[in-house]
Formats: structure tokens, sequence, C-alpha cells
């Protein structure tokens, strides 16, 4: 009888897991960009300080010094730098009309090793809750690269639901690309996780269901 009682809950299991993959879709469109390393111009910096070099974690080496690097190039962009698109998403949404005095700073994470270079944004939030830094743990072929996709991922940490589909369709191709890629990951991530939580729970009730004391035999 416990054998019987075992497929049903199997069956619920492949269900549950199929219908979780089959609500995840995604895709990746094509970067664009040219060689040149250059911003144009945009709109101005709403914080016109230079990047700080000082590192904001210690100088560990590099856990990514072996992955490949994607270009993040903006040459021929003329609309704002994911730089400022933060500046102005954080002026608008988050910081209203008393921004802090301090602003948004960059920093790097490790000194550069060769053309690989990353950064972290530190983003001072309103109301005391002090100064939140977000680090996306790429390296890019320049500093300039590096600041623009920490910029790219702290808006996407940020903003909410209703924001994100204009924020991204305002960023330079390469960063809207990676910044989709990012989502497809964190879809996958969770559907995963559901996933283990299923079988977590049929696993648990197939033990309780096969441990569970046998009925009393009724005396004659």
């Amino acid at each position: 009888k416990a054998a019987s009682t075992g497929a049903p809950a199997e069956a619920t299991s492949q269900q549950v897991i199929a219908n979780d993959d089959a609500g995840v879709a995604g895709g990746e469109q094509d970067a664009a960009g040219a060689d040149d390393d250059d911003e144009a111009a945009g709109l101005p910096s709403l914080f016109d300080a230079e990047a700080s070099t000082e590192l904001c974690t210690d100088a560990s080496p590099s856990t990514t010094a072996s992955k490949p690097m994607r270009s993040y190039s903006i040459a021929g962009w003329s609309g704002r730098t994911p730089r400022q698109s933060l500046e102005e998403f954080m002026r608008t949404r988050i910081w209203g009309k008393k921004p802090p005095q301090d602003g948004i700073k960059y920093s790097r994470v490790r000194p550069a090793e060769g053309k690989r270079h990353s950064a972290c944004v530190l983003v001072p939030m309103p109301r005391a809750q002090g100064v939140r830094r977000f680090d996306p743990n790429e390296d890019c072929e320049t500093l300039k690269e590096a600041e623009n996709l920490a910029a790219t991922y702290a808006m996407m940490q940020l903003s909410g639901e209703e924001d994100k589909p204009g924020l991204c369709r305002g960023l330079p191709p390469p960063f809207k690309e990676r910044w989709q890629q990012w989502e497809l990951e964190a879809a996958n991530k969770e559907r995963d996780a559901r996933r283990e939580l299923v079988k977590s729970r049929v696993a648990f009730v197939e033990r309780m269901w096969r441990t569970r004391p046998p009925a009393p035999v009724a005396a004659d």
C-alpha cells in the first residue's frame, strides 16, 4: 500500500517542475558598439567629480581573471551613459528634492591586472539608510566600462518592476544586453530553487509515509 501512495506524490512533483520550466523563457540580443573606447557626449553628469581610485574591497587576486571579457564600448552612442542614467534615476525616483551631499562614488574593486579593470559603485540612500555597494563582479577592458557596468547593475537592483523596462531600453546596446542576461540568470536561479524545494517536500512526505507506525491490530 505504501508503494502505491508514493507514485502520485512523484507525479505531482514532475507536474510542478514541468510547469515551472514552462514559465521561464529568455533570449539574448546582439550587442552593438565599435572598438573605440571613448564615450560619446551625452547629457551632463549630475556629479562632476572624478571617480575615486581607492579600493572598495581588499586587494585579493581576481576570481574572474580566466574568464573572457565582454566588450562594453559605446562609441557612437549619443544617449545617456549608464553612469548618467543611474544619477538621474536616483535623483528622480529615490532621493527626491534632497540629494545627499556626497553623491555617487565609484571605486576600483582591485588593482588593474593588465587590461582587466573592475569597479563597484557606492550609492547613498535616503532617510539614514546608509550607503549601498553594488559590484557586478566582472572585469572590463577599461575602468570607464567597469564603472558603467557597475552603474547598470546598481540600477537593476534598485529599480522597481515598473521602472526596469524603461531603464533597460535607455541603455547603450552592450549594457542593455547584459541587463537582460542578468535577469535571465536570476530567473533560472529562482526556477532551480523552486524545483529543489518541490523535490525536498516530496522526499519528506515519502519518508514520513514509509516510517509511520503500523496500524494497530484489532483484538479478537
